[in-house]
């Protein structure tokens, strides 16, 4: 696209900095909404225009002997309990 320069500006190599960034003004970012929800319920970040990107973002992996592993279970069962909020 003529005149978008996608390498000026800052990069972040996470979400946190990324949305602070887009709190203090810094430019615009593209983000789960299960990740800027509350922001954007209170109005700090607005989505200045669609569409909405509908896609399964990440996946839980981890070697088959862990499975019955307890630590593994307890992060999936946590990512699990989220699915409704990143499924909005």
């Amino acid at each position: 696209m003529r005149g978008l320069h996608t390498s000026a500006g800052p990069v972040f190599s996470d979400e946190p900095h990324t949305i602070s960034a887009a709190l203090a003004g810094q430019g615009v970012a593209l983000m789960s909404r299960a990740l800027i929800g509350d922001e954007l319920r209170r109005g700090t970040l607005v989505c200045p225009f669609g569409p909405e990107l509908h896609a399964e973002p990440f996946h839980l992996v981890y070697p088959e002997a862990r499975r019955a592993d307890a630590t593994v279970q307890a992060v999936r069962d946590w990512v699990v309990s989220l699915l409704p909020l990143l499924l909005v």
